[in-house]
C-alpha cells in the first residue's frame, strides 16, 4: 500500500495545508524555497502571508509571484471594499485570485504566474471558508 502511495504523490518540493476546523482554520507551511523544483534558495521563507485582517493565504511558487499576488489581492479587495461599502466575502477574494491565477495562464505574457494559494478567512458572519487555487 505505501508504495502505491508513494508513486502517486505529487513532489512539487514545497509544502502549504489547510484545516478547516470547528471553531475556525489552520494553516501550515515549510519554510523552504526552491527554483527549478530541486534547488533550495532559502531555507527561512515565509509561506503564510496576511491579506487583511480576516483573510491569509498560503503560497507556493516563485517568491516574486506570491508576493505580487499577495499585493494584488490585498489592493484590490480594499477597493472593492471601500467601492462597495461593505467587506468582501473569503468566497469573493477566492474568485477573484482564481480569476487573476487563469487570466495569466491563458493570455500571453512576460511573466507568467505560476503560484498555487490556500486562501482562508472568516466572513461577517462568522463563518470560515478555506479555498485552494491552482495553476492548470
Amino acid at each position: 500500500m505505501n508504495e502505491e502511495i508513494a508513486k502517486n504523490i505529487l513532489k512539487s518540493n514545497t509544502s502549504i495545508v489547510g484545516i478547516v476546523c470547528k471553531d475556525g482554520i489552520v494553516m501550515g507551511a515549510d519554510r523552504r524555497t526552491t527554483a527549478g523544483g530541486s534547488l533550495v534558495m532559502s531555507k527561512n521563507t515565509q509561506k503564510i502571508r496576511s491579506i487583511n485582517e480576516y483573510i491569509i493565504a498560503s503560497y507556493t511558487g516563485n517568491s516574486s509571484d506570491i508576493a505580487m499576488t499577495n499585493r494584488i489581492i490585498a489592493a484590490e479587495l480594499r477597493l472593492k471594499e471601500l467601492r462597495d461599502k461593505d467587506r468582501p466575502t473569503v468566497e469573493e477574494a477566492a474568485n477573484f485570485l482564481g480569476m487573476i491565477t487563469y487570466r495569466n495562464i491563458r493570455q500571453p505574457s512576460m511573466i507568467a504566474s505560476v503560484v498555487g494559494t490556500l486562501l482562508a478567512g472568516f466572513n461577517e458572519d462568522g463563518s470560515t471558508e478555506l479555498y485552494t487555487i491552482e495553476p492548470a
